[in-house]
């Protein structure tokens, strides 16, 4: 015995037959309701998360009083820039420093940085090529000029 259709086959002519399959296929192209399955980020791109929330663990554990209301779900240039911010203001400007050349030197400070080098090797290596984002880049630096602490690949040590 052949099994029934749920829903009778309409009867239909040449040209209603036309307009239910297109019908059915505009139809078709209209989502049901399920969410498209999200961009899946690049290993690489996995990799400098999972770096970074090292660092920040290690930088948090070595220094806490540092980053208390420190917040790594917001934005983490802003919040590592501010501490620079106030380290500057404090030890170059006697507190009395404007914003504007405040921030200034910070990024006088980070290019600084960028151009020491960073680890002594067979060849010299710099920071650009230790860290691939920002955010690690400046995490690197706060630590360099607040602590005097250098990344090792797996912890914040002091600097020689």
């Amino acid at each position: 015995m052949m099994a029934r259709p749920i829903t009778p086959t309409p009867k239909l002519n040449a040209k209603e037959s036309e307009d239910f399959l297109k019908q059915v296929e505009e139809d078709l192209k209209i989502p049901l309701g399920l969410t498209p399955t999200p961009k899946l980020p690049k290993l690489a791109e996995v990799q400098n998360i999972i770096l970074f929330k090292r660092m920040i663990e290690a930088a948090m554990k070595i220094h806490p009083e540092s980053f208390i209301g420190f917040e790594t779900n917001k934005n983490i240039q802003n919040q590592l820039q501010e501490m620079l911010i106030d380290h500057v203001n404090r030890t170059v400007f006697d507190g009395v420093g404007n914003d504007r050349s405040v921030r200034v030197v910070i990024h006088c400070d980070l290019c600084a940085f960028t151009d020491q080098i960073y680890e002594e090797a067979e060849y010299p290596i710099y920071p650009t090529n230790v860290f691939n984002t920002q955010d690690q880049l400046w995490l690197a630096c706060v630590m360099k000029e607040l602590f005097n602490k250098t990344w090792n690949g797996d912890d914040f040590i002091t600097a020689a």
